[in-house]
């Protein structure tokens, strides 16, 4: 049995660490999903998958947070603000 999950005392469940809005990015290939109005957020103390069928585009999402590939809009992707 798991018991309850709580967060530290003084700890700020809304000091937001990445936000993606309206991230959107076309194929680069043939095998390539393209990416349409993604919105994720995630919080400080979060912990978030990302997880799908292969080729479900999973990969391009991954792509595009870590850099690899970069969007036209800088603001679609923020870390720390």
């Amino acid at each position: 049995d798991v018991g309850e999950v709580r967060g530290h005392a003084g700890e700020a469940a809304a000091d937001e660490v990445l936000s993606v809005r309206g991230l959107s990015l076309p194929p680069e290939d043939l095998h390539e999903w393209a990416l349409t109005d993604i919105d994720l957020s995630v919080r400080r103390g979060e912990i978030v998958g990302i997880a799908g069928v292969a080729g479900s585009g999973q990969s391009e999402l991954f792509a595009a947070l870590s850099g690899e590939r970069l969007s036209p809009r800088p603001e679609d992707i923020l870390i720390l603000g």
